[in-house]
């Protein structure tokens, strides 16, 4: 049985800081919200929600689930930036993959998001 492309455009990648697991309507309001100053986004059509990268543990989360750590996941290749499967809803360098975790949360509350 042939692999769906979708698939093979996933790469194993370290991971820094916090993933932060979203709602996939909020989370794709939430990039056009924050715009240049979001950090690196994953979206998942098929399992609807995206992934933000945080830099620290949040505490006081709006809407989203704090992923248990990881050191490595599967995140899409550099040019996946469409559907179908896992894409780049918000593509950054590696370097500049992570953001502060209250950035986030307050965009979260800005777009509608619980407080």
């Amino acid at each position: 049985m042939p692999i769906p492309e979708a698939q093979l455009s996933l790469t194993l990648d370290r991971v820094a800081g916090c993933i932060i697991q979203v709602p996939l309507k909020l989370g794709l309001t939430v990039v056009d919200e924050l715009g240049s100053q979001c950090g690196a986004a994953i979206a998942d059509p098929d399992e609807k929600f995206v992934e933000f990268f945080v830099t620290d543990d949040p505490v006081d989360w709006p809407d989203g689930v704090l992923l248990p750590a990881v050191d490595w996941m599967l995140i899409p290749a550099d040019r996946r930036r469409r559907p179908p499967g896992r894409h780049w809803a918000h593509w950054t360098p590696r370097r500049e993959r992570t953001m502060p975790a209250d950035v986030l949360a307050a965009a979260i509350r800005t777009v509608g998001g619980p407080s």
